[in-house]
């Protein structure tokens, strides 16, 4: 939990939907303060819990906005010592009425809040042009929603391994699927053709993301797999909710509080 004020609607000109500020900070041995780490050469997520009272008070659509900002200290020659607020270095992943993850490449104090330049994104019409004053950036794409995972990002960009087009005034996207899983049934430049994510069938498997075309390959000679596998073995799978702690052991029941939906490997 970071230092900044809980449960503000606005910090430093910005509305906030946070309970709280998330602290991810190096501390300085000699000062004992937060040292703001730019370009993190691997990216961190960070998630940030939603608090329902503060969303309210944004009306209906408060996730068409709605991203990761952190705090940013004030210059040693401000007037009035205040830090701000900034969106920058921070790309949404996914969001839920309870929370949003995004990537950033920095360490600092994060927050939930509505990103001006986005105010537009998720209403279905792609703008494709930056405003006069800056404050709005060009769409990539915009599918009528914020969610993340579908081809088009809760910041209306195209998501990595993924196409977009417009379909009229919106977006219609292929996506890839989830490790163990492929799409089906997506036709580029088509309408209403985004197709289903559908498990990988027994004998093969598909180990990451990857593009939105990507598909299950066949396991090696003399290895098997079941439904929705990322890998292969040379043991038969266990069935779902049940595993195989090691090779050459039994499958057994997944322990209380754990499961597993598909055979896999």
């Amino acid at each position: 939990e970071g230092k900044l004020p809980k449960h503000a609607s606005t910090l430093f000109g910005v509305s906030v939907l946070s309970p709280s500020s998330v602290s991810l900070v190096v501390i300085s041995s000699n000062t004992k303060q937060p040292i703001r780490v730019n370009s993190v050469g691997t990216p961190i997520k960070v998630r940030i819990a939603i608090d329902k009272t503060l969303s309210v008070e944004q009306g209906s659509n408060w996730q068409n906005g709605l991203s990761c900002a952190y705090y940013v200290n004030a210059p040693t020659n401000s007037a009035n010592g205040l830090g701000s607020l900034s969106f920058e270095g921070c790309e949404a992943l996914q969001s839920s009425e309870d929370f949003i993850e995004c990537k950033c490449d920095h360490l600092t104090e994060f927050v939930a809040a509505i990103d001006p330049s986005k105010t537009n994104c998720g209403d279905g019409i792609i703008q494709s042009e930056e405003s006069d004053d800056g404050s709005t950036e060009p769409e990539e794409c915009d599918d009528g929603n914020t969610d993340g995972l579908d081809g088009c990002s809760p910041g209306c960009q195209i998501e990595e391994g993924a196409q977009c087009w417009p379909v009229g005034t919106k977006s219609e996207c292929c996506a890839p699927c989830n490790a163990g899983s492929q799409r089906i049934g997506c036709i580029l430049m088509g309408n209403g053709t985004g197709g289903i994510c559908e498990l990988c069938p027994p004998n093969t498997r598909k180990a990451t993301r990857g593009q939105w075309d990507s598909k299950c390959t066949d396991c090696p000679k003399g290895q098997v797999s079941g439904t929705g596998a990322t890998s292969c073995a040379i043991e038969a799978p266990c069935d779902a909710g049940n595993y195989r702690p090691n090779e050459g052991d039994s499958c057994r029941p997944c322990a209380a509080g754990t499961f597993k939906a598909n055979q896999g490997a």
